[in-house]
Formats: C-alpha cells, sequence, structure tokens
C-alpha cells in the first residue's frame, strides 16, 4: 500500500525549480546525439504567450562527458550550478521581473574543443520548441566553454548577428575572426585573472583589444582581476553584487538586438569641495546630474578609491545617486567613484574629492535639483525639490512661489522640497524655488511648466538623437494622433532658447505608429533639440521632453577614448584625427606633477597607443592629448 501511495506521489506534477530544470537529449542535424539540460522558469506555463531571454552556457573540458549518464557533470559550474542551488533565475531590472530560459549541452569526451554544431542546434531547438525571443540569445561559457563562445560567435558575421549579447570567462585562445564580433556589433563581457595558470589572460586581453580596434558600436567590457586564478566561475555568474554590479544577468537582459544601439549614460559625480572640520565630519555628495540620452539611469553606485580612515559612504548604491559621506575627521584627501547604469546595464564613471582641512573655509551654499513636467496635462501636479543638497552641512528651509503665469492655482506644502500643485489651468507657470542651509546661504532655482488640460495633438514616441561625425541625427515617433498637425524639429545651444530648424507636415488621425527622421549639418560641439507638434486645427502645441547630442569631439571633430578606464595595468588611447605631426600624450597626478610623456608621429586616420600604468599607485590621474594644431584634450582616468 505505502508503495502505491508513493508512486501516486510521484506522479502528482509538482511545482519546484528541480523540475523546470531537467535533462534531455536530441538528435542533432549531422546525427549525433546531443545531452543537455533545459531550464524553463517556474512561471512558464502560466505565461505561454511571453517570449523569454535565451542563455546558452558552453562548459569547461572537465565536464564532458556522454550526453546520458555523465550529465550531471555539467552541474558543476557557471549558469547550471547556480540553478542547481536553487536559483529561480529571476531578477528585478529595469522596473519589472524577468527570467531566463536556459540551454546547457554536454559536449562529448570524444571533442577536445567544442563543434559549432552544438551551438547551432541549441538556437534551432529554442526557436522550434520554447517560446523564446529571438532578439535576446545569450550565448557565454567559461574556460574551454569560453573558447567554445568566441570560436562560435567569431566563425562568422551571420552566427554572431544572432546574439544580443555574449560573455565569456578566461576563454581558450582561438584561431577564428574576432572582428566578426565587432562587425555584429554584439555587446561582449569578457573575465579573466591575471594569475590564470591554466589559460593566460592574453587569450581575453588580446581577443577584447581586436574587437575594440575593430570599432563596433558597442565597445566591449573587460574585467580582469589580479587574483582567481582560472576557477573565477564564481565571481562571474555570481547572481548578488560581490563582484560586479550590475551583475552578469542584469547586463544579460539589458541587451536586446531589436533595440539600437544604446549610447553609454554620462556620470558626473559632481564638482570638488572641500570642508572643515570645525565646522562639519560630513558632506553630501550627488550624481543627479548624470545624464543618458537615450534612457534613463536607473543606478547610482559610489566607492571610495583613496583617502584617510573614515570617509564612510552611508548609501553605496541608490536610485537617487545623492549620499552621504560621514566620518571625515581626519585631514587629507578623500576620492570617491561614481558609476552610473543606465536601463541598458551600460555603465560609465566619474571621480570627485573632498579635500578636509582643520582650518576655517568659505560655506558652500544649497545645490538646488527640481524635477517638474516640461508640460502637464492634468489639473494637478507636483514641483520636486526633494534632491537638493547642501554639500558642507544641510538644508533646513525651502520655500516655492509662483512667479508668473494663470493665478488660479493652488499652491500646498509651498515650505517643503515637494510642493503640490493644484485647480491648474492652461498657460505657462513659473516658480521661483529657494534652498536655505545651516550657515544661512540661500540658493534660487527657477522653474516653468506648460499646461494643456485638454487632448493634444499627438502622443509622441521617445525623441532620441547621436551624433555621427559632425551630422546629428534625430528620430521619434507618434502613436496616436488627433489632429493633423505639423511636427516641428527645434534647436538650442544653452538649452533655454529654442529656434525651428525643419518641419514635416502630418496628417492622418489614427492610432498608428509613424516614423521621423531628421539629419542637422552643423558644427562640433553640443545642441538642444525638441520637437514641437503643432495642431492645424485647434492651434495647441505639445513638446517632447529636451534631448541633448554631442558631437565626438567639441573642438575637431577629432575622436579620441581611453580603454579600459579605470584601468588595472595597460590602457590603449584611440585617436581618429585627420591631424597630421606630432601628437603630444601626458599623464599627470591630479598635484600637476608629470609622470609619463608620449611623442607620436601621426599620419592621419586612426592610431591605437598602448600605456603601461602598472607602476602607477591607484587613484585619478589626468591624460591629456595635444594636437599638432596646438589643441589640448583632457580627460580623467582612474587606476585601480
Amino acid at each position: 500500500m505505502k508503495n502505491i501511495l508513493l508512486l501516486l506521489l510521484l506522479l502528482i506534477p509538482f511545482k519546484s525549480y528541480l523540475q523546470t530544470h531537467v535533462a534531455k537529449s536530441m538528435k542533432a542535424t549531422n546525427g549525433q546525439q546531443i545531452g543537455f539540460y533545459e531550464f524553463t522558469p517556474d512561471d512558464y506555463d502560466e505565461k505561454r504567450d511571453e517570449k523569454y531571454p535565451l542563455i546558452i552556457f558552453l562548459h569547461g573540458i572537465g565536464e564532458r562527458g556522454n550526453g546520458t549518464t555523465e550529465m550531471n557533470r555539467v552541474l558543476s559550474n557557471g549558469v547550471p550550478k547556480t540553478i542547481n542551488r536553487g536559483h529561480k533565475m529571476k531578477f528585478f531590472w529595469n522596473g519589472r521581473w524577468q527570467s531566463f530560459l536556459v540551454l546547457s549541452p554536454q559536449l562529448n569526451s570524444g571533442y577536445s574543443f567544442w563543434q559549432l554544431f552544438y551551438v547551432d542546434e541549441m538556437i534551432r531547438y529554442a526557436k522550434e520548441n520554447l517560446n523564446v525571443d529571438p532578439n535576446r540569445i545569450i550565448l557565454t561559457g567559461i574556460s574551454l566553454g569560453g573558447g567554445g563562445s568566441w570560436y562560435w560567435s567569431g566563425t562568422s558575421k551571420t552566427n554572431a548577428a544572432q546574439l544580443s549579447a555574449l560573455g565569456v570567462g578566461c576563454g581558450t585562445c582561438q584561431g577564428i575572426d574576432y572582428t566578426n564580433i565587432a562587425k555584429a556589433n554584439v555587446p561582449t563581457w569578457a573575465f579573466h585573472a591575471n594569475n590564470d595558470g591554466s589559460v593566460s589572460v592574453g587569450c581575453t586581453t588580446g581577443a577584447i583589444a581586436t574587437i575594440r580596434n575593430a570599432k563596433p558600436e558597442n565597445d566591449p567590457y573587460m574585467t580582469i582581476w589580479s587574483d582567481g586564478g582560472h576557477g573565477i566561475w564564481d565571481r562571474m555568474y555570481d547572481s548578488a553584487y560581490s563582484w560586479q554590479n550590475p551583475n552578469i544577468y542584469e547586463w544579460f537582459l539589458g541587451q536586446d538586438r531589436s533595440k539600437p544601439t544604446n549610447k553609454r549614460p554620462f556620470a558626473n559625480a559632481g564638482k570638488d569641495l572641500t570642508i572643515s572640520t570645525a565646522t562639519t565630519t560630513t558632506a553630501t555628495l550627488s550624481g543627479a546630474k548624470s545624464t543618458d540620452t537615450d534612457g534613463k539611469i536607473v543606478r547610482y553606485i559610489w566607492t571610495k578609491l583613496s583617502g584617510p580612515t573614515g570617509g564612510n559612504i552611508v548609501t553605496p548604491v541608490s536610485e537617487s545617486g545623492q549620499t552621504t559621506i560621514s566620518g571625515l575627521s581626519t585631514t587629507g584627501t578623500y576620492v570617491y567613484q561614481l558609476k552610473v547604469v543606465d536601463d541598458r546595464a551600460d555603465w560609465t564613471f566619474d571621480t570627485v574629492r573632498i579635500n578636509v582641512v582643520n582650518t576655517s573655509v568659505p560655506n558652500i551654499p544649497p545645490i538646488t535639483q527640481t524635477i517638474v513636467p516640461a508640460i502637464a496635462e492634468t489639473a494637478q501636479l507636483e514641483l520636486n525639490g526633494v534632491r537638493t543638497y547642501d554639500p558642507d552641512g544641510k538644508v533646513v528651509a525651502y520655500s516655492w512661489e509662483q512667479i508668473s503665469g494663470p493665478s488660479s492655482i493652488q499652491l500646498k506644502s509651498a515650505d517643503a522640497p515637494v510642493a503640490e500643485v493644484s485647480n491648474i489651468s492652461n498657460g505657462i507657470y513659473k516658480f521661483r524655488f529657494s534652498a536655505t542651509d545651516n550657515l544661512g546661504a540661500i540658493t534660487i532655482d527657477t522653474v516653468s511648466f506648460d499646461a494643456y488640460n485638454e487632448i493634444l495633438p499627438v502622443r509622441f514616441q521617445p525623441l532620441r538623437g547621436k551624433a555621427e561625425g559632425n551630422t546629428h541625427t534625430l528620430t521619434w515617433g507618434i502613436y496616436e494622433s488627433f489632429e493633423p498637425n505639423l511636427q516641428i524639429v527645434e534647436i538650442s545651444e544653452d538649452g533655454v532658447h529654442f529656434k525651428p530648424i525643419y518641419e514635416v507636415q502630418h496628417q492622418e488621425t489614427d492610432k498608428l505608429t509613424r516614423q521621423f527622421v531628421f539629419k542637422n549639418e552643423r558644427a562640433p560641439g553640443k545642441a538642444f533639440y525638441r520637437i514641437r507638434a503643432v495642431s492645424s486645427v485647434s492651434g495647441w502645441n505639445e513638446l517632447t521632453p529636451v534631448i541633448t547630442v554631442i558631437s565626438n569631439d567639441i573642438h575637431t571633430g577629432n575622436q579620441w577614448k581611453i580603454h579600459p578606464n579605470p584601468v588595472v595595468s595597460k590602457t590603449n588611447l584611440h585617436i581618429s584625427s585627420s591631424s597630421k605631426g606630432i601628437h603630444i600624450v601626458r599623464i599627470y597626478n591630479l598635484s600637476g606633477k608629470l609622470l609619463q610623456t608620449h611623442n607620436i608621429q601621426h599620419q592621419g586616420g586612426v592610431y591605437v597607443k598602448e600605456f603601461d600604468l602598472s607602476n602607477l599607485t591607484p587613484g585619478a590621474y589626468l591624460i591629456e592629448w595635444i594636437e599638432p594644431t596646438g589643441i589640448r584634450h583632457s580627460a580623467k582616468i582612474m587606476k585601480l
């Protein structure tokens, strides 16, 4: 009787992670048998209409087997190990929970390296049998499997173009054309340890250098640890933030071939500041002036790079970018790094210094930062100054005051950082916002918005812009048009005063999506753009939010970039310049001491110069590029 009950229980379909990660077998089109693990999310059956991103994982040499009785070897490392330990492969990214499908084939012991057909068959199987999103197919692997990932994606541009992301851990060297990965513009992140005794770190640095030299739109990421040996799997596939933030799974989720190439965000850690221990031992840092031209910043991460003991970061990770630094009781210079992560899981860095002295220093007034919608479509909204802060003290008083606009509004909580405005009628409103710190310093800001509480002529899709040489290309769309309207492109040099430069008539009144493109040839530099829709029936206006487009170099149109930055030991300076002659590159410490000088004979075009910074102590440095014409360029570089 007990055996019968046990059998019945085994037949009941329990809902658990063990049942969503199962060993399977299939026959490839070449007749060979492939054993593999298939993972599906625990809500997969209930969401049959949802398309899921797919991870294909390739294991190392020690996990090879016969594809049947030796399949459990695949569970030893990497993504399968994470799943086997109970992880649901579910991550909260960019405002929603998302899950992966995972396929982990086992390489037959008769092969000494990964054969191309394994990945081919996993992609074919997934498309025929699973609800896979074809624009979000990810290939990743470790050691021999890392080499297999390089091998499959680098064999042809056709292969690489099927991937949304490539993640490689201490991959073996492969005799392939890595430029195929660049040509297909595959976002790539490679990992290795300098002291790897099994696979030389040069296999990774060489592959990344080749990809970078081919100048893909997505510059690859590379993480090189000083230690860890060959077994860095748990670091690379850490599902928390012990080793990287965002973690690799969040980065995978941020990649999507159906979307335009992402523009990495611009990190702004704010200005250096000086405080005195005679008045305070705390300071406030803010990254709120960081920007993302084609999306939004979703995470701010602060790290202390150097300085005396103390200077603790109260809020290392946030969605606002603001944090308090406490314990600044020892004089000296404290250096902090800000990392900003955008909604495509790309990131950039900036640094800021806090100089702590024991003599008197001038008070720093509050820094106002307001969030107010450009257009109000309802009769009420919030005036938000909650990100306002005082670098060397605290804000003790706030004030909102109407300057102009219809007088019908009601203003509530005018002495708080967030005020409520109600009874809004059509018109243009301006408000004065002031913040007072604990020493009486006052900072005043002015904000404004347009109010239209009736149906507007169109509903916009996001306005996006990118710089290609001296051409600024704008793209935008509308997904509902209630009245025939004129689409007007407006430009500003200062972000305040706009003028029209292009217009196109849109006659349709429907709910279909319409796309528009405008190219503006202009001198190198920065410009602000917005689109104004003007109804030809009612005359109502609607504006998009303002975007900023910056040419690659605001001086000459020439380009330069430093990769990697931050740098562990060596970095590369990429110069794209039409200036022929001697280009001078100098590296200084932050005190202005000259550390290195390099004279580069350049005949125009693209040039890559490697710099060895391994002898420098960790911290921030300045790198300067002087063209033969005398034009100077400079940037910060971080040595880890």
